[in-house]
């Protein structure tokens, strides 16, 4: 993301809260915060950090929640945290401390009744002289889909007998349909899609929700994949993928399973290929393309090296030009403690290539990019001049490290975890704006390659990382 384009999104976030202000005086406050933000430096950035605390310091609760929500957009996370702390201590019965215990119900690690229970007991003691239908139909959404994951499907369905908003239910439903499917219950499954689409249909008819619907048509469209209906699935397929708008990776290859599905390897065939030429493919999608290879030519001859054509071309896409890519920027250093408690330093690493992954548990292209990742980091085990560390940062909790570890182990990541604390702040010394960003070093301690977010093709990753870091020893070894 453009650093202009990155601005101006946070002067749009400004705007929708400066614009709620009650008083004059307030909104001037806010929309200095914008102008300074505007200019894009880290000085007007800290000015807006003094004009935040400024408007917490009027005390109000309105106030202090309008700063906190300010420092979150402007990344002064810590900051943020602490003002709705003091919010949630000097107005115990307010809006922040009702919506931090609410975000506690859903958040702890509990079964689906004790979610209930806790969620009764919020209830009583945050009680509202009106009606909160908003919460009320979202708590309803999420017990009631707790209890849809551990097979209680009649809790669930008295759960969403409560939820108003129709578009709200027709979500839910779907996503539980979902759910049951992974469970094995396909009976469930199909009763929930046959309520909650045409639900969602109807409640979505506006133009304004288009694209939302037909991103849950896709799921729709893939579950009654999964469920064998391929008939049914290809005309809700074909339905969203000649909708107006971008065709994004997933729905292409989802739309191309279902017409292999379908015996029309012709059409899908075009579609998987281009697939792999951007190195979208596994294991799955290879099985498709060569389904859709054989439905078309008859036989598989010569589909090894129509695979390894498309496969060379995609290589020398993500190649080409990343030699000036090249940076040489010096590489801050640090001292981070990893997953077993012990100190890694950069220091240690000289004469080493190293790769950081920036990342955070609340990330999800950065987790997307992890079994990419994980090949990456399994092809060059055995090459003891490349170290690849994962540095957690920017969460939003006292205390990642149990989360973050349950993660890693939970999905046999072999990652090398080092935790970067708010005492410590490398990504900011390290100038990160988003995640994921992953860094290649050289030995001698300067930044030689930056990448930033991740766009799905585990291919495509490996191989850019993979160039990055035979670029870097190249570069290395000639210095030498």
């Amino acid at each position: 993301m453009k650093i202009r384009t990155y601005f101006t999104i946070l002067a749009l976030a400004f705007a929708s809260i400066a614009y709620s202000q009650e008083t004059k005086e307030d909104s001037l406050l806010i929309q200095r915060c914008i102008e300074l933000a505007m200019e894009g430096t880290d000085e007007s950035l800290q000015k807006a950090r003094v004009q935040v605390m400024i408007l917490a310091a009027k005390g109000k609760e309105h106030q202090l929640m309008k700063a906190t929500q300010i420092a979150f957009v402007l990344g002064f996370a810590p900051l943020s945290d602490s003002l709705l702390n003091v919010a949630v201590k000097k107005f115990p019965k307010g809006e922040a401390a009702r919506g931090m215990a609410l975000s506690n119900v859903y958040n702890k690690k509990q079964n689906a009744v004790e979610m209930e229970t806790a969620y009764r007991k919020w209830k009583r003691d945050f009680p509202q002289k009106q009606e909160d239908t908003q919460s009320e139909d979202d708590a309803s959404a999420r017990i009631g889909a707790a209890f849809a994951a551990e097979r209680n499907y009649k809790q669930m369905a008295r759960w969403f007998e409560k939820i108003s908003d129709s578009l709200l239910l027709g979500r839910t439903e779907i996503e539980t349909a979902e759910t049951a499917l992974n469970n094995g219950d396909t009976a469930v499954t199909t009763a929930l899609l046959n309520k909650g689409v045409p639900r969602l249909r109807r409640a979505a008819a506006l133009e304004m929700y288009r694209n939302q619907l037909n991103t849950y048509l896709q799921r729709y469209a893939f579950m009654l994949y999964k469920l064998g209906k391929y008939p049914e699935a290809l005309a809700v397929s074909t339905e969203v993928y000649n909708a107006p708008g971008n065709k994004k990776a997933s729905l292409q290859r989802e739309h191309g399973m279902i017409l292999v599905a379908n015996g029309k390897g012709k059409e899908a065939l075009p579609l998987l290929a281009a697939l792999v030429k951007q190195g979208q493919s596994d294991a799955q999608l290879n099985q498709a393309l060569q389904d859709a290879y054989l439905d078309e030519k008859g036989s598989l001859e010569g589909f090894q090296a129509y695979r390894s054509a498309l496969k060379e071309e995609m290589v020398q896409h993500v190649r080409n030009g990343l030699s000036e890519k090249m940076i040489n920027e010096e590489a801050p250093r640090f001292a981070l403690k990893d997953q077993d408690g012990k100190t890694v330093s950069l220091a240690d690493m000289k004469g080493k290539i190293v790769v950081l992954d920036f990342w955070a548990t609340w990330c999800g292209p950065c987790k997307e990019s992890f079994p990419a990742m994980k090949i990456a980091v399994e092809k060059f085990r055995s090459d003891t001049s490349v170290h690849f560390f994962f540095v957690d940062c920017l969460e939003r909790v006292k205390d990642p490290k149990p989360a973050v570890m349950a993660f890693i182990h939970k999905n046999n990541y072999p990652f090398h975890v080092l935790f970067d604390t708010e005492l410590d702040n490398i990504a900011k010394q390290y100038g990160i704006k988003g995640i994921p960003t992953k860094l290649v070093i050289d030995g001698n301690g300067r930044i030689r390659f930056r990448v930033v977010g991740f766009d799905g093709g585990a291919d495509a990753a490996v191989e850019e990382l993979s160039a990055l870091i035979e670029i870097t020893k190249q570069q290395q070894e000639g210095a030498e």
